[in-house]
């Protein structure tokens, strides 16, 4: 990809005019101190201006001009969005398997786009449909009734139960499960009666789905992950759950069953949600944080169960004190009691 044709994808422009430039032929994205000649970089935090002094890398993509530099510079609004967008191209894996259709299963009922790679060991079961530019990896499981649109891709080993729908452009790391049962029993009293699953998931476009998540079905209804949501690795989804836009999920995260998510929610590592919860938009749980009730603000929460987010900095500030003020506490009631002796 030239440099030209860079400005134009990522509305930058030159910090110096050089038509020179222009034709420089950049193969992949790496950092300043690993870039070499026909590599772009990227300077989004002036702590890494040494690096940039010295780089090696053809161009780098700043957010204003740096005098002191004699690489070529690309000013665009945001060069980390930028590096992001153009890794996703120039960084791309060129391994290929062949596509060899008799190690496939794919039910005489199913539709396979022409434009769509299935690699071998893939089932794909009556009724579904894989929409063109997809690429299903070895070992995936597609269930019947199933929808998968176009340019997705589902890495090796990901289960997709019966009736999933998923929009364009989602990921699906390996390991992922999308369609499991939910956690829903009956309690008589004695034994726990478990309730079917007859609903289905939804995955709008957009979405990244980490590696071993588990997606449960609804109960009757449907588990809907709104577009634009990244989940990271390990993260659960309970049944019945409605995901709000461009929510951010950290590793090793739940959200338990009937909760409904307002958009750009963001859970940091081991951060869970409680079930049956209403959660406004534009709220921001730390680690391991828990959220029990619905939180009635926006806002940052941190704790378990979690508070609001000022809240807790000044509890644990007293929690840090605790240590000194039980010392202070104890010699204050010796004072106490050697002021009663001497009233004796």
């Amino acid at each position: 990809m030239q440099i030209g044709e860079i400005l134009q994808k990522t509305a930058g422009k030159l910090a110096v005019t050089d038509e020179a430039v222009l034709a420089l032929e950049i193969m992949r994205v790496a950092p300043l101190d690993l870039a070499v000649s026909g590599e772009l970089s990227f300077l989004t935090n002036p702590a890494h201006l040494d690096k940039a002094r010295t780089t090696a890398a053809s161009a780098i993509l700043v957010a204003e001009a740096v005098p002191e530099l004699n690489v070529p510079q690309i000013i665009t609004a945001n060069p980390y969005v930028a590096m992001a967008e153009l890794a996703t191209q120039l960084n791309a894996s060129d391994r290929e398997y062949p596509a060899h259709r008799q190690l496939t299963h794919i039910h005489p009922q199913a539709e396979v786009d022409a434009q769509a790679i299935v690699y071998p060991y893939v089932f794909i079961d009556k009724g579904s449909r894989i929409g063109a530019g997809s690429v299903i990896y070895p070992h995936c499981f597609i269930g019947a009734g199933v929808t998968i649109g176009e340019n997705c891709t589902l890495y090796p080993n990901v289960t997709v139960f019966d009736n999933c729908e998923m929009g364009n452009r989602i990921v699906i790391n390996a390991g992922a499960v999308i369609g499991n049962d939910g956690f829903g029993f009956a309690q008589t009293g004695m034994e726990a009666v478990k309730i079917p699953h007859c609903g289905r998931i939804v995955i709008e476009d957009n979405c990244e789905i980490g590696a071993l998540n588990t997606i449960a079905r609804a109960t009757f209804a449907e588990t809907r992950i709104r577009a634009g949501c990244k989940l990271d690795a390990q993260v659960h989804i309970g049944h019945n759950v409605d995901l709000g836009q461009f929510s951010l999920i950290a590793a090793q995260s739940g959200i338990a069953g009937s909760t409904k998510v307002g958009r750009n929610l963001i859970m940091a590592a081991q951060a869970g949600i409680a079930n049956s919860l209403t959660i406004p938009a534009h709220v921001v749980l730390g680690s391991r944080g828990g959220l029990n009730k619905s939180p009635s603000v926006s806002g940052q929460y941190a704790g378990a169960p979690a508070l609001p987010g000022a809240e807790w900095r000044r509890q644990q500030a007293v929690y840090k004190n605790l240590p000194a003020l039980a010392k202070k506490v104890r010699a204050l009631e010796q004072e106490l009691r050697d002021l009663k002796n001497q009233l004796r």
